[in-house]
């Protein structure tokens, strides 16, 4: 019994997230390029791994990443990853930058989710967005 119960849970978490498909580039300075960004948004409440990677075509000291969650386009939720702001990379520099998402809701809907790459001087070293839905 328990092994039925849970296969359909199982079942029903699978069909009620649909996955992040892509991501889009938005508004910033522009000084941290985007190459990669992954990461599976979680119907269970949980923290969800993500690693954004790029390329700095500019000098700067990352200080946070800022992740603001919209729900239905109503309700915002932001949160802010410490990164020390002690580091500083050079033009070419790669960064792979590994963090989790907290979500604050697990309500049905569509969200919309914005991240942004910021320092001390400069809250918008790069930006990317992307939308997911759970049914």
């Amino acid at each position: 019994m328990k092994s039925l119960v849970l296969v359909l849970a199982i079942a029903l978490i699978s069909a009620g997230l649909k996955p992040l498909k892509s991501y889009s580039v938005c508004e910033s300075i522009g000084t941290f390029v985007t190459t990669s960004f992954t990461g599976t948004p979680s119907i269970l409440c949980t923290l969800y791994p993500v690693t954004w990677e790029g390329i700095f075509s500019a000098r700067y000291c990352p200080s946070t990443i800022s992740i603001s969650e919209t729900l239905n386009s109503t309700s915002t939720y932001t949160n802010l990853v410490d990164l020390g702001g002690t580091t500083c990379y050079q033009t070419g520099d790669f960064k792979a930058f590994n963090f989790s998402i907290d979500p604050f809701r697990c309500l049905p809907g569509n969200y919309y989710i914005q991240i942004y790459l910021q320092s001390t001087t400069e809250p918008k070293i790069s930006c990317l967005d992307y939308t997911f839905s759970i049914a």
